[in-house]
């Protein structure tokens, strides 16, 4: 029983001293992309929520955080859902200024025309000047639909790989509606490997929002902490 009770006190000062050498480091993701592309749906499934068929596309700015650790560092790391109109375009591109990571979410399962690959490469060229330092990625969402429409699905996932190899930029194509996705693991893991090679900074920061004011109510009181998966 007494070497229980010791080996238990032990444990909790290796916690306590670990984490008082354990350097937080803070990070920004923003997801982008056009109406229903399934941004809040990856978005959810990256913070470990489930999946809502029910779910209406985003027309605000939204932010959670959750904890990664890495190599005895901390990442709290904030996802950002951003809104898909076109009206707040300029807005979604210059809220990435200060973004380390930002995934343009494009939907495998719409209709493919001409338009599209105009605007995977406009976004990105956008943010591109916007944020020069993050890291982007092209996320082909809806991977799941393949199953209903295989001509067009696969037609659309080969003009994602084009326009990433044009680029150049990293692509990954995910589902939401499936537990467990491998794209969605893909992305955090994402994160995670490539904060590595960053200078992130070791204190919070409030990110700069310029949305219209009919987009979004004033920001929440800031969170402590942050939410542990």
């Amino acid at each position: 029983m007494k070497f229980k009770k010791l080996f238990v006190f032990l444990f909790l000062i290796c916690i306590t001293c670990c984490s008082a050498f354990a350097e937080n480091k803070f990070v920004k993701v923003v997801l982008v992309g056009d109406r229903y592309c399934g941004k809040t749906c990856v978005w959810k499934r990256m913070l470990g929520e489930g999946f809502d068929p029910d779910e209406k596309w985003s027309d605000r700015l939204t932010s959670r955080d959750l904890i990664r650790t890495d190599n005895g560092d901390i990442l709290c790391i904030t996802l950002w859902d951003t809104a898909g109109t076109d009206r707040y375009y300029d807005e979604v591109v210059d809220f990435t200024r200060d973004a380390n990571f930002v995934f343009i979410v494009h939907d495998l399962y719409k209709r493919r025309d001409g338009n599209v690959e105009t605007y995977l490469s406009r976004i990105y060229r956008d943010i591109h000047e916007k944020a020069p330092r993050a890291k982007i990625l092209l996320v082909g969402s809806k991977y799941d639909c393949r199953h209903r429409d295989i001509a067009n699905t696969s037609k659309q996932a080969e003009l994602v790989e084009m326009v990433a190899k044009h680029i150049p930029c990293d692509f990954v194509y995910t589902s939401a509606l499936e537990d467990n996705n491998p794209g969605i693991a893909t992305l955090l893991n994402y994160i995670v490997q490539e904060s590595r090679n960053m200078v992130l900074p070791t204190h919070s920061s409030p990110s700069v929002i310029r949305f219209n004011a009919d987009i979004v109510p004033p920001p929440a009181p800031a969170k402590s902490g942050c939410t542990l998966l």
